[in-house]
């Protein structure tokens, strides 16, 4: 489902005068900064095609040099600088490390490699940020311990970088953009951080509950994944995500004009740039001018369904095939004390709401059927057969009845979580499961 308008009618994304490239920061450990020849030999060596467009370095850097590389409609700015020392990142953000060893190196960097370049204003955002990444990973072999995305603020180790660069499918939209709460009270904001430079607006939620903050933090991601590969119109747009999930995205500024300027979100809280340039404000789909999420909020409580962009279903999807065979070898392991796996995965239906159980092992379906995604507890893994209990109420294929065991194929798996004597993995995280020790940053 996907009720977004097309591109071709409609204004272009505000001109708010800042240009939007999205820069990656390598932390390196060693006495010397690092020369522009290492890093133009460990791209060469990696068969990139470059060419010198510039080496003119300002005063702040130790050197710089713009690049073209092979046929990018967009250069590639890399530089070194010296790391501030009021600059660590690792005091606030989150990270995972391969062991204390790498952890150390980075909190005794003294140089920073930046990498920066723009992305192409398309529907394949997730490419464009994997090519990034895969130049950053080249670039920091046996050179930097870390990387900070200083578009999001994100900070991941070397061995998450090169976990995301090796990986055949592009970064799920989680590892692009990071969604940053403030809170008065029992009141919370949520605004992302990483957005623009994908010439989408950045996301806004104003007002949530305490008591709904979960369901409105899960509900505000599933909401950026579905409309990032897909253009937003400058003034808003009404929407829907998922099964009576409905919504507004309006302006920023509409909604601030009718906030006292010390609330929460309010004009103060604008002061600072971060907080500025082109942002919307998610809406319930009403004309009173308040401006509210109720019904928003009371849409996404329990288990509703979430729409996502076609690129993205198919990412994900792939992203869980490819990875099933770690999740179910953990599953079978007996290290762990308790485990249980959540599956997502695609049963047909047709319009007419009939039977189709006899189709629920068939891997290619007829003219006319579909597939709905839902979610079941694994119990057993017979041949190429996921015997699981369905968790989810069918909307489509209600002939499937809650509780019940059914036998699916492994082709149509789609998601799964899993959950080790209360880790929690999912497709993204489950490479780390036997490569990362030690964790620093919140609630690490």
């Amino acid at each position: 489902m996907n009720n977004l308008p097309d591109d071709d009618d409609d204004t272009p994304p505000p001109d708010d005068d800042e240009e939007h490239p999205s820069t990656l920061g390598l932390l390196c450990e060693s006495p010397e900064p690092p020369q522009p020849f290492e890093v133009m030999q460990r791209l060469e060596d990696a068969g990139y095609k470059l060419e010198i467009l510039n080496e003119d370095a300002w005063e702040d850097a130790v050197w710089a040099r713009v690049l073209k590389v092979d046929e990018s409609p967009h250069a590639l700015m890399i530089w070194c600088q010296r790391r501030s020392d009021d600059f660590r990142p690792w005091e606030w953000a989150p990270a995972r490390w391969r062991d204390q060893e790498e952890f150390e190196l980075t909190r005794k960097s003294r140089w920073m490699v930046m990498l920066q370049t723009f992305y192409e204003p398309d529907e394949e955002p997730n490419d464009h940020f994997h090519a990034h990444i895969k130049l950053a990973d080249v670039v920091a072999e046996g050179l930097a311990t870390a990387c900070m995305d200083t578009n999001s603020m994100l900070l991941r180790s070397k061995t998450s970088l090169h976990e995301l660069a090796e990986c055949k499918v592009a970064p799920a939209p989680e590892e692009m953009y990071q969604i940053h709460a403030i809170s008065d009270g029992d009141m919370y904001w949520l605004h992302t951080h990483g957005l623009r430079r994908f010439e989408v607006p950045e996301l806004e939620l104003i007002g949530v509950p305490r008591e709904h903050l979960e369901d409105a933090y899960t509900a505000f991601q599933w909401l950026v994944a579905y409309v990032l590969p897909v253009f937003i119109p400058t003034g808003g747009i009404d929407l829907s995500f998922g099964a009576d999930v409905a919504i507004r995205l309006v302006p920023f500024e509409r909604v601030i004009e009718r906030r006292p300027a010390d609330s929460l979100a309010g004009s103060r809280d604008r002061e600072a740039p971060e907080h500025r340039g082109w942002r919307l404000v998610v809406c319930d789909q009403r004309d009173d001018g308040r401006y509210s999420i109720e019904q928003f909020l009371r849409s996404v409580q329990g288990d509703p369904i979430f729409w996502l962009s076609d690129e993205e279903s198919d990412r994900r999807a792939h992203l869980a095939r490819g990875r099933f065979g770690l999740a179910a070898a953990a599953w079978y392991s007996t290290q762990f004390n308790q485990r249980r796996m959540g599956i997502k995965a695609g049963v047909p239906y047709n319009d007419a709401r009939e039977d189709l159980s006899d189709l629920i092992g068939s891997e290619k379906l007829p003219k006319g059927v579909s597939r709905e995604h839902m979610w079941f507890e694994l119990q057993a893994i017979e041949s190429k057969l996921l015997v699981a209990k369905l968790e989810s109420e069918p909307v489509f294929a209600t002939y499937m009845k809650r509780g019940e065991v059914y036998h699916l194929p492994l082709s149509q798996l789609s998601e799964f979580n899993l959950i080790l004597d209360g880790q929690y993995y999912n497709p993204t995280t489950i490479s780390e499961l036997d490569t990362v020790t030690l964790r620093t940053g919140r609630n690490s």
